[in-house]
């Protein structure tokens, strides 16, 4: 009897990237198939994250929804939130399985076996051994090189939930772009816990300039997109690879967190303010045009408005093209818990809008730049809901609207950015 399986994926692409492999595992035994989002399944996996209350929120969400969809059915659940709260989601209704984030490579096997819930060990653990060779419903592709981190902010549970850094070997990377590039992806985004940190626990001085030379001496049309990178990881060989390297997407998502010294510091972000505009001053001076994206935390426990206004002076000064911003919650077990929260929610709102507003106008003023030049974009596999029309990502990160027909999608091809409406970008494609 094949049974029918639906797939929820929480969180960061780290998480997206296991899914994926986890889908992999199970459909090739051709005892399960993937049933559409329409259908009901028999059972359901669901990738938890918890790296902010609302992501608790959400996942216990969307593990309810899923008995409500069908009260007969099993749910397996896996992932960060499942790793640190175990006890409270076994009792969650329909919830027969919970997998930890080390043994989401044995999901296959556990689903026609008993498995006993196991306390988690935040030790240094091996490298989990997933693979892919797709990517569901997506023109671009993940890669997961590393996982865990050694950073311990104050705020954060990841290291808690993912263990201490550790790399993928290179073999086992370069072969899963062949792979992938066999399958058609033309952008492979590569993703980690902490990206930078890779390279650690592997023998010899490998990192990742390293990595990217041995991925993009592929003789295949194809670019790289690097994940979330941390300030003080990048170093100028990194720079000076992604200046010279044209399948490196000139692109690079840098966290800040906060403009302040002093909230950095109780933070336990290892750079001040001064360190982190520098790095980006030394970017932009080897790649002009770059697209530097970033996150911002808002109401961290001590952030007066002097803290607060150092921020945006901060953010004016590195002008990204894009910020996440996101107001602090208290995670229990991180040291930032005991610390005393005097912000409200109005007021932590209130910032984060002013930083909203900041945001769409710098963003403006970057995509400005472009109006009239011609640009690199890949064109996604679906066209954009409002609209209708084709939408991709440039390799500076500005997402277009396109007129044209299917054929396109799926394809890296030159544009011109020749109107901006608001938070809109419109090109026309260049043939030839």
């Amino acid at each position: 009897m094949i049974r029918k399986v639906k797939f929820y994926t929480l969180g960061c692409k780290t998480n997206q990237y296991e899914t994926q492999a986890i889908r992999e595992s199970i459909i090739s035994k051709k005892r399960f198939e993937e049933t559409p989002p329409s259908e009901k399944a028999d059972i359901y996996i669901v990738n938890t994250c918890t790296v902010t209350a609302k992501a608790d929120r959400n996942s216990r969400w969307t593990i309810n929804h899923c008995h409500r969809e069908n009260p007969n059915a099993k749910i397996l659940v896996t992932g960060c939130l499942a790793e640190l709260d175990d006890k409270m989601i076994k009792d969650l209704p329909g919830v027969f399985l919970i997998a930890k984030n080390r043994d989401k490579h044995r999901i296959k096997d556990f689903l026609n076996t008993t498995y006993d819930i196991r306390h988690t060990i935040y030790g240094r653990q091996d490298y989990t051994p997933l693979k892919i060779s797709g990517f569901q419903n997506r023109t671009k592709a993940f890669i997961k090189i590393q996982d865990g981190c050694d950073n311990f902010c104050a705020y954060c549970k990841v290291p808690l939930a993912r263990g201490r850094s550790r790399s993928r070997d290179v073999e086992g990377i370069v072969e899963e772009v062949a792979r992938l590039l066999d399958s058609g992806f033309k952008e492979l985004v590569l993703t980690g816990i902490c990206l930078g940190d890779w390279g650690k626990g592997l023998e010899g001085d490998f990192k990742l300039p390293e990595l990217l030379e041995k991925i993009t001496k592929i003789n295949r049309d194809f670019r790289v997109r690097l994940s979330s990178i941390e300030p003080n990881l990048i170093e100028d060989n990194l720079i000076e690879k992604v200046a010279r390297d044209d399948k490196i997407c000139n692109h690079l998502h840098i966290p800040l967190q906060s403009g302040s010294d002093k909230i950095l510091k109780t933070m336990r972000r290892p750079y001040t303010a001064n360190e982190y505009l520098r790095t980006i001053k030394k970017i932009r001076k080897a790649i002009p045009a770059i697209s530097i994206t970033s996150d911002v935390m808002v109401g961290f426990p001590g952030e007066s408005l002097k803290d607060f206004n150092a921020t945006v002076r901060l953010i004016k000064d590195i002008f990204p093209s894009r910020l996440h911003i996101f107001p602090y919650s208290k995670r229990r077990g991180t040291p930032a818990y005991i610390l005393n929260d005097k912000l409200t929610p109005k007021e932590k709102k209130a910032r984060r809008e002013i930083l909203v507003n900041l945001s769409e106008k710098l963003s403006y003023k970057y995509r400005r730049r472009f109006l009239g030049k011609t640009v690199s974009g890949l064109i996604e596999a679906k066209r954009d809901p409002g609209t209708d029309l084709l939408t991709g990502y440039t390799d500076t990160y500005i997402r277009f609207l396109l007129k044209g027909d299917d054929s396109l999608m799926g394809k890296i091809t030159a544009l011109k950015i020749n109107k901006l409406a608001g938070k809109s970008t419109f090109c026309k494609h260049l043939s030839g």
